[in-house]
């Protein structure tokens, strides 16, 4: 099986790669989840090998949800401002 990093293509690339791949056997495209994805730029941007909480890890996946508004409420120092801009980081287009 042959890994193929989809973050390197934009969205509109995804479906070329895809049929292409489709057509050789044995070949698996494994797409990276939004939480792979916030994890990988969790620890290459920032350099934090992990979420400060269980809070800030739930708030991060909630505002990549994207369904509905986020509200965090954590004292001074507790990392609410990775809660919208690790979103942020990983959005495609920004």
């Amino acid at each position: 099986a042959i890994d193929v990093d989809l973050d390197k293509f934009d969205k509109s690339g995804y479906r070329h790669i895809i049929n292409c791949c489709q057509l050789l056997q044995g070949v698996t495209v494994k797409m990276p989840t939004d939480l792979e994805r916030a994890q990988e730029a969790l620890l290459s941007v920032f350099k934090h090998a992990d979420f400060r909480s269980t809070a800030q890890r739930d708030a991060v996946k909630a505002v990549i949800k994207g369904s509905s508004d986020v509200y965090v409420s954590m004292p001074t120092g507790a990392g609410k401002s990775l809660c919208f801009q690790l979103p942020a980081v990983i959005a495609k287009g920004i």
